[in-house]
């Protein structure tokens, strides 16, 4: 489907700040369409939380930290890949950065 497509493109323009929003954005929009188990299993929690990484301000991590909260609400595998990237304490270096 969809999401076979959206994640590969998002991994190959995750330095693209512009690219990598709307892939995100279109990946967020399809998360409640498919099922979980399949994105969860082929790297998607991953790919969001490097995106997330790559860019820990503006649209991608807004976008990316939503989708990872509506994954997180899931189940708690799933919770724990997420806590399990650490992402979070990126983006609180980056706020605190950014606040400075």
């Amino acid at each position: 489907g969809a999401m076979g497509l959206l994640l590969p493109a998002l991994r190959s323009h995750m330095r693209d700040a512009p690219t990598a929003a709307q892939l995100v954005l279109a990946v967020r929009m399809l998360l409640p369409a498919v099922p979980p188990k399949p994105f969860v299993l082929d790297g998607g929690v991953e790919t969001l939380c490097d995106a997330v990484r790559a860019h820990p301000t503006g649209a991608v991590a807004g976008v990316g930290v939503r989708a990872l909260q509506m994954l997180a609400s899931l189940n708690d595998v799933v919770r724990a890949s997420v806590l399990e990237a650490e992402v979070l304490r990126k983006l609180l270096v980056a706020i605190e950065t950014v606040g400075a």
